[in-house]
C-alpha cells in the first residue's frame, strides 16, 4: 500500500503550503514503512523540486495544469503501478471529475484536508439539497480533516457533511525556530527602522480579504491623527509589486516614514522576535493561520480580527485581542492598549508562547495527523483480511479515534 499526496499548487509554492507540504510528508513517514511508498503529485513543478523532500526522492509527478483524460490516464496508470490505496489531498471538494477514475485504478481511501472555510453556512432547506448531493455521490472523499472547530462546522452546516466524517487536527510550529530567545537588533538594521519605535507584524498574502488595507489604515491614523511617532508597521508577504495599491492611503503623510513593505521572506523567524506585536486583520473568509502560530510562538502578543477559524489563534484578552472585523479604529484601540501597558504586553508575550508550547507544537501536529491518518485507515477496512494484509504490510496498528 502507498499514498499519494496531492498538492494543487506548483511546487515550493511558499507561505503556508510549505509547511503543511512538510506536515503531510512526515505524517505519511510515521504511517508507512519507507518512503517508497510515499508519492507527491502537483499541479505542476515549475518551483523546481520540492525543497522539503530528500535529495534522494523520486515520487514526484503533476498534472501539467490540466486534468484531461490523457493526463488523468496517466496517472490512473501511476497509481496502478505503484499500488496506490490513499489520496490526501489539499481542499478536496465533495465532486471532483478524477474521484472514479482514480478509485477505478485503484484507490480505497479519499482523505481531503482542509486548511479554510469549506462553505458559508447554509439555510435550512439548502442545507438539505446540500446533504442530499453528498449522499448521493459515493466517489467522494471519505474524510475530511480541518485545522479549526469553526473550518469544522462550515462543513457540517454549510456542506451537509457528517460530522462522523471530520475529524480536526489543529496546525503546529516549531518553537526552537520561532523563539523569544532570538530577540535582536535585527529588523532596526536590515530595514532602517529607528531604535525607539515598537514593531508592528503582519506576514500573509496581500488579497483584499486579508485585510491589509485596514493596517495601513489603523497605522496612518496612530502616525497622523494621534501623532504616535514611537511605532512603526512592517508587512511581509508582498509580490511583484502587490503593495503598490496600498500607497494611496498613506504616501502624501507622515505615515509614510513609519510603514514598510518587506517583501517575501524567509527570515521571518529572525524577524518576529524582535517585533512587539503581531496584527492580522483579515476581512473575508480565513483559516487558522500559520503566521499566528509563528508570531505568538515567538512572543508577540496578537490583534486579529474576531472572524470564523482567526478567533481561535488566540486565547481572547489573554494571549491578545480580537477586534472588530474591518474596523481600524478598533484595531488602534487595542494597539494603544498593549502599546502603553508594558506589563500587559509582557503577560500576553509569555501567555501566547506557553500556549504555543503546550498546544501547537509542530510535533504534536504529525501525532495527530498521523494517528488520524491510522484511524481512518482502519475504520475503513471492513474485512478482517484485507486488514491484516494491509496493516502487516504498511506497520499501521490498528487505533482508536484520535
Amino acid at each position: 500500500m502507498s499514498i499519494l499526496i496531492y498538492i494543487p499548487y506548483p511546487t515550493n509554492e511558499g507561505y503556508a503550503i510549505n509547511q503543511l507540504e512538510s506536515a503531510f510528508f512526515e505524517m505519511s513517514r510515521r504511517v508507512f514503512s519507507n518512503d517508497n511508498q510515499i508519492h507527491f503529485l502537483y499541479r505542476n513543478l515549475s518551483g523546481g523540486f520540492p525543497k522539503f523532500l530528500p535529495p534522494a526522492f523520486s515520487n514526484v509527478i503533476s498534472i501539467d495544469d490540466q486534468l484531461c483524460s490523457s493526463r488523468l490516464g496517466q496517472i490512473s496508470s501511476y497509481i496502478k503501478q505503484n499500488s496506490i490505496s490513499i489520496l490526501f489531498g489539499l481542499d478536496l471538494p465533495v465532486k471532483h471529475l478524477f474521484y472514479k477514475p482514480l478509485r477505478r485504478a485503484g484507490l480505497k481511501l479519499i482523505i481531503s484536508y482542509w486548511g479554510a472555510p469549506m462553505s458559508d453556512f447554509s439555510p435550512a432547506y439548502i442545507l438539505f439539497l446540500k446533504k442530499l448531493q453528498v449522499f448521493l455521490s459515493p466517489s467522494m472523499p471519505d474524510h475530511f480533516i480541518f485545522e479549526s472547530k469553526s473550518m469544522a462546522k462550515s462543513a457540517t452546516c454549510g456542506r451537509g457533511i457528517n460530522p462522523s466524517r471530520i475529524s480536526i487536527v489543529k496546525l503546529g510550529v516549531d518553537p526552537q525556530k520561532y523563539s523569544p530567545q532570538y530577540k535582536s537588533s535585527y529588523i532596526y538594521r536590515i530595514f532602517n527602522i529607528p531604535s525607539n519605535r515598537k514593531v508592528i507584524i503582519y506576514s500573509g498574502h496581500m488579497e483584499e480579504r486579508k485585510g491589509v488595507d485596514v493596517i495601513i489604515r489603523a497605522a496612518a491614523y496612530m502616525v497622523n491623527q494621534l501623532h504616535r511617532y514611537d511605532i512603526h508597521f512592517l508587512i511581509a508577504g508582498n509580490k511583484n509589486g502587490e503593495e503598490c495599491r496600498f500607497y494611496h492611503l498613506y504616501q502624501n503623510s507622515n505615515a509614510v516614514d513609519h510603514i514598510t513593505f518587506a517583501g517575501y521572506r524567509d527570515d521571518l523567524s529572525r524577524i518576529f522576535p524582535c517585533c512587539y506585536a503581531g496584527v492580522i486583520a483579515s476581512t473575508g473568509w480565513d483559516s487558522f493561520t500559520v503566521s499566528s502560530l509563528e508570531m505568538a510562538s515567538s512572543g508577540l502578543p496578537l490583534v486579529v480580527s474576531n472572524l470564523q477559524g482567526l478567533s481561535e489563534s488566540i486565547e481572547a484578552d489573554v494571549t491578545g485581542f480580537l477586534f472588530n472585523t474591518g474596523d481600524h479604529l478598533d484595531l488602534v484601540s487595542k494597539l494603544i492598549l498593549l502599546l502603553d501597558n508594558p506589563n500587559l504586553h509582557n503577560s500576553m508575550s509569555k501567555a501566547a508562547r506557553e500556549r504555543i508550547l503546550h498546544n501547537f507544537s509542530f510535533e504534536q501536529q504529525i501525532v495527530n495527523l498521523s494517528n488520524t491518518l491510522k484511524t481512518v485507515i482502519s475504520r475503513k477496512i471492513r474485512s478482517k483480511t484485507d486488514a491484516d494484509k494491509l496493516l502487516t504490510s504498511s506497520r499501521i496498528p490498528i487505533c482508536q479515534k484520535a
